[in-house]
């Protein structure tokens, strides 16, 4: 039988067993030779027997496989295994056929137990080499119950004992410590603080039970902790129950050295401490840290009604962060100085305070001797009777002590004008005080001016206006009396007169066919003196069409009518349907000048619709029971040139009564289009044989009636009703 032969080239790493890195070299290429053939072979070796945990390099694909002796295996753990010494690599040996089984090599690994519940920890991995470290951690937010000396970690190796057949983990799982719950630590959002735990920085953001975290900020960076915020904080339990701890985080202080130049400046330390006087020394403060400006430097004062923005603190509140400076501070004043005391009692006479910021006390020698803090408000009366201090009613001053240090100016008192003195140029016309409407007398220099008594009045001299400012000036006449004197603005029309106006009925402003009427008013309270009698006045249209004339009115009387018919010419349709605005134009007085108003447009007056005539309506009566009526056949188109939908809708009435007699029916008000549309009516239940009766079409609009009666008819019925049909007569109402 013929031998078949198999090669196989194989690369072979040769393992220095000094290095604890294989050497790659390039080694002769080993035959491989298949059990078919070696009987041919001498000295070949066999696939060796060794470890489970341990793999070989070449290795044998064919378990009757052979290699050429003196062939070089490798030996190296498998993943996750190595050597008591907790090495990966064994080293190699060089195989012979005599030697088939190399125990000597062995690889081992650890595997880690499961941790009890009740512990709150685990093992981090679950299996690891011999020499290796396995990492005990308790839960989130749990320490071991002795964390001074392990926090949370612990890291326990894995160890191959001499002579031992496996390796164990240096600490057994029972004795293992147990984990318990921290206080939780909240803070702020990049609150920037330093935590440190038995004195090693850490960032676990909870804290163990019983124990205490220190905190602190970055010198570098300038921050601080907030006032309040202790550096130590202690886990604490309150009923048993763990306490979350809150802290505040770093932030940047306030830099107060500025402060100190301008105020007195109290502070706080610590929470519950009492404000103490900051010294000189302080430049910083933390956030939120009490501040009281109890005084001002440098001799000035507070208000004492600014009292309550004297505290503040280092907050965004009061401080700008980003300018280093505080704001919004109490302000500072210099105190004031009334005039020298000569000066003063020259021309006033101390009468009392009216205001003295909240300080009592003060009195006569303090206000006319000392200095004043501000806003202090002193009265002082004229010194000599009957003079009147400048700018104002009386013989009265108060002097206000400012803000800004100055000496208080006192103002003169002078003899005093007496508004009475000046006549009222009309009973609608008053001369007042320019500073004081109720004041009876003004002092030298001063003005009055004259002005309207009411809304109802106008100046003559510019309708537009109430009033005529400084019409007279208080001056002193031979140096010993005072006076009123005309100040140079009178114009010749210095006097008030009544406004008329116009006005209507409210939704009944037509009075009859074409015809509207409104009304003109004059104030009851005029002056009707012979003097300023009125002789017209004028009502116009807006395009300046005349539309009535009130002529020498009554002076009992304030309330004329304004009557207006509209004239059958070319385009009367379009100015009914339109209506009218009206004002009142213009006045004319008695021996006076003509004066133009200005307008004040009334809109909304509307003449009524046209009477409807004989030859509109014509009606037949058959018998005593059908009544038919033929329109004008023009009718409709002609009342719908009038027309202006929403605005001006002519509506028709029809009326039956009796001659002389009780309404028998009514036929509610209809458009014109309505009316025609109809053209027989069955009345057999009113009309009776041998009787006359009226029929009236009445017509209109929203504005109001036109006419009482707009068209009239008698209706005779010469027979019963079996009788022939017989026309109606149409008669013209008397």
């Amino acid at each position: 039988m013929t031998k078949l032969r198999t090669w196989l080239s194989l690369e072979i790493t040769k393992v220095s067993r000094s290095s604890a890195s294989p050497t790659k070299t390039v080694p002769k290429q080993p035959t491989f030779y298949l059990s078919s053939t070696v009987s041919n072979v001498k000295k070949a070796c066999a696939k060796p027997t060794f470890s489970d945990t341990v793999k070989i390099e070449p290795e044998f694909p064919d378990p009757n496989s052979y290699y050429p002796a003196g062939t070089e295996i490798a030996f190296t753990c498998k993943e996750g295994f190595a050597n008591g010494a907790g090495e990966t690599i064994l080293g190699s040996e060089s195989c012979s056929a005599a030697v088939t089984d190399y125990p000597q090599h062995k690889c081992y690994q650890c595997t880690v137990s499961s941790v009890p519940a009740e512990n709150k920890a685990s093992f981090i991995e679950s299996t690891l080499i011999p020499t290796a470290k396995a990492t005990y951690q308790c839960d989130a937010g749990y320490s071991f119950e002795n964390p001074m000396n392990e926090r949370n970690v612990k890291e326990i190796g894995c160890l191959l004992s001499s002579g031992a057949d496996a390796p164990i983990l240096e600490d057994d799982v029972g004795s293992l410590q147990k984990c318990r719950k921290d206080c939780p630590l909240i803070a702020p959002d990049g609150h920037g603080l330093i935590l440190t735990f038995n004195s090693e920085v850490t960032t676990i953001m909870s804290v163990p039970d019983g124990e205490r975290y220190k905190l602190s900020c970055d010198d570098e960076d300038n921050k601080r902790l907030s006032f309040g915020q202790e550096n130590l904080v202690k886990c604490d339990k309150d009923d048993g129950v763990l306490q979350t701890i809150t802290v505040k985080g770093c932030h940047a202080p306030c830099r107060v050295d500025t402060l100190t130049e301008k105020y007195d400046v109290e502070y706080k330390p610590k929470l519950g401490d009492q404000y103490r006087i900051m010294g000189a020394d302080v430049e910083y403060v933390p956030l939120d840290t009490p501040l009281k400006l109890s005084s001002c430097k440098n001799g000035q004062v507070f208000l004492n009604s600014d009292v309550t923005i004297k505290e503040l603190t280092c907050s965004e509140t009061h401080y700008d962060f980003e300018d280093g400076l505080f704001k919004d501070l109490i302000q500072c004043y210099d105190v004031c100085e009334l005039p020298s005391q000569s000066n003063m009692k020259e021309h006033f006479v101390f009468d009392k305070v009216l205001n003295d910021d909240g300080i009592a006390g003060y009195g006569e020698d303090r206000v006319t001797k000392g200095n004043l803090l501000p806003n202090t408000e002193v009265q002082f009366k004229c010194a000599t009777t009957g003079e009147t201090v400048e700018g104002t009613k009386g013989d009265i001053f108060v002097a206000t002590c400012g803000t800004n240090g100055d000496s208080i100016v006192l103002k003169k008192c002078y003899p005093s004008c007496q508004v009475a003195d000046l006549p009222n140029p009309n009973m609608n016309t008053l001369v007042k005080s320019h500073t004081d409407n109720d004041a009876t007398k003004v002092a030298m220099g001063e003005h009055v001016d004259i002005s309207c008594s009411s809304d109802g009045y106008a100046m003559a001299y510019d309708v537009s206006q109430s009033k005529l400012d400084q019409y007279a000036e208080c001056t002193l006449k031979d140096d010993k009396a005072a006076e009123l004197v005309l100040a140079g603005k009178a114009t010749g029309k210095d006097w008030c007169l009544a406004v008329p106006t116009v006005s209507g009925n409210e939704g009944q402003m037509s009075t009859g066919s074409l015809t509207f009427s409104a009304s003109v008013n004059l104030p009851a309270d005029r002056d009707t003196t012979a003097s300023f009698a009125i002789e017209s006045v004028v009502v116009k249209d807006s395009n300046g069409v005349v539309i009535c004339t009130i002529s020498s009115p009554d002076p009992s009387t304030h309330s004329f009518d304004c009557d207006h018919t509209i004239l059958v010419q070319s385009g009367w349709q379009h100015v009914l349907k339109n209506g009218f605005t009206l004002s009142a134009k213009t006045i004319k007085y008695k021996d006076r000048e003509l004066i133009t108003l200005t307008e004040v447009p009334i809109v909304g007056f509307f003449g009524g619709p046209p009477t409807l005539v004989a030859g509109d309506a014509t009606f037949t009566v058959v018998g005593a029971k059908m009544v038919s009526v033929v329109f004008k056949t023009t009718l409709a188109t002609e009342v719908a040139a009038f027309t202006n939908a929403g605005s001006y809708d002519p509506l028709y009435t029809i009326n039956v009564a009796e001659k002389d007699g009780a309404d028998k029916k009514t036929i509610a008000a209809q458009s014109i289009d309505a009316l025609v549309a109809t053209t027989s009516y069955d009345w057999s239940g009113i009309l009776e044989p041998l009787k006359e009766y009226q029929v009236k079409i009445s017509s209109s609009t929203t504005h109001g009636p036109a006419e009482t009666c707009l068209h009239s008819l008698k209706l005779v019925t010469l027979r019963p009703p079996s009788s022939r049909i017989r026309p109606l007569h149409l008669l013209p109402v008397p």
